[in-house]
């Protein structure tokens, strides 16, 4: 039986990163679609910075971001790279530029990632659509309900 990982920390995005890059060089041979699969698949996560800085402002400190992000800590979530909406704009560019290599690879980097988050973060298809996401007010109470219950969990132990 499979059984998933409970939340996708960076480590996971990185060796399932590294794989499907591995895989599509196996494929195609092209060095730059392996590469901007790996490099996309691992810095789509650059948009949490945007709403840790939001929230808590600069400096900070790799460790106390992480911990923030991983704890469930941020009261609005945009996740502006974290969409159907960006995924589905990828591949039309990847299809309008007949299919360059390194476009692909950023297609298919993100567009693992995100399957990987709805997957392992258990929450609906429509919690990784911006646009809903936007209707919401991006509250993370209202757009990842079942990790707001986790969290409340967590704070009556």
């Amino acid at each position: 039986m499979l059984k998933y990982i409970t939340e996708m920390k960076p480590q996971y995005h990185v060796a399932s990163s590294a794989l499907v890059a591995g895989i599509l060089y196996l494929l195609f041979k092209s060095w730059s679609m392996a590469l901007s699969c790996v490099l996309s698949g691992i810095f789509i996560d650059i948009d949490h910075v945007y709403d840790y800085a939001k929230e808590f402002g600069f400096p900070f400190k790799v460790r106390d971001f992480i911990n923030t992000v991983y704890s469930n800590g941020i009261s609005r979530l945009t996740f502006v790279f974290h969409s159907w909406e960006i995924l589905l704009l990828l591949g039309i560019i990847a299809w309008v530029t007949n299919w360059t290599p390194w476009i692909v690879g950023i297609f298919i980097g993100f567009g693992h990632h995100i399957v990987l988050d709805k997957l392992n973060n258990g929450e609906r298809l429509r919690t990784y659509s911006f646009v809903w996401r936007w209707g919401k007010q991006f509250k993370f109470e209202a757009t990842f309900p079942n990790d707001a219950k986790k969290k409340m969990r967590n704070k009556v132990k």
